[in-house]
């Protein structure tokens, strides 16, 4: 299969793939940037992305592979939302709700709801009725959707969803959700938007 057609044509379809190398690289050669974006990692893909849609003309330079250091060793979560909410960030919760649920919304094939459980101990750190309110005040302000809302959890279910849960103690849970991406590949994702904008990676 050829993937160029013609000397110095870049083949749509296959443009942002290993075979088109030569061709990039001669165009950061030849061509003048406004800007040159260091660091292929989601913030430099982002960077870029949001520059080049800004008309300005943008390279993105990475010493060795796209999202092939911090961007491919998160935690995979988007936005740990009930960290902020604990810190009584509620515009950041509130914000990151929204991001999340952008990224969701452009990238379901690589954005996913997962649930989580919080266990509820006696003299624990929050109480049943706290968890539940802080939970659903997280609900509240991240918009999250019906089918994702919090449950409170007796004891019975929590073992359930959990049964190798410590016993002693235990008074219930709360099944919440969050999302999970791959990381490495949303980070590629932006950069060939980036590229199909214009932008050289």
């Amino acid at each position: 299969m050829n993937y160029i057609n013609e000397p110095g044509a870049i083949v749509p379809g296959f443009l942002f793939s290993a075979k088109n190398r030569p061709l990039l690289f001669d165009r950061f050669s030849n061509e003048k940037f406004d800007l040159i974006v260091i660091g292929g990692g989601v913030t430099g893909a982002g960077i870029a992305l949001d520059a080049q849609l800004r008309g300005i003309k943008t390279a993105l330079f990475e010493m060795q592979d796209f999202a092939g250091g911090t961007s491919s060793r998160s935690t995979k979560l988007i936005h740990g939302g009930l960290r902020y909410l604990k810190q009584f960030e509620f515009g950041l919760v509130a914000e990151t709700g929204r991001e999340r649920a952008v990224i969701q919304r452009l990238a379901p094939h690589i954005t996913h709801p997962i649930p989580m459980l919080l266990p509820i101990y006696k003299n624990g750190t929050l109480s049943k009725f706290s968890a539940s309110l802080a939970t659903w005040v997280y609900d509240f302000l991240a918009r999250v959707k019906s089918t994702e809302k919090r449950k409170v959890l007796s004891l019975e279910e929590t073992l359930q969803h959990e049964p190798l849960l410590k016993k002693e103690g235990l008074l219930g849970g709360i099944l919440y959700y969050e999302y999970i991406t791959d990381d490495a590949r949303l980070t590629q994702e932006v950069i060939k938007t980036a590229f199909a904008k214009g932008a050289l990676p």
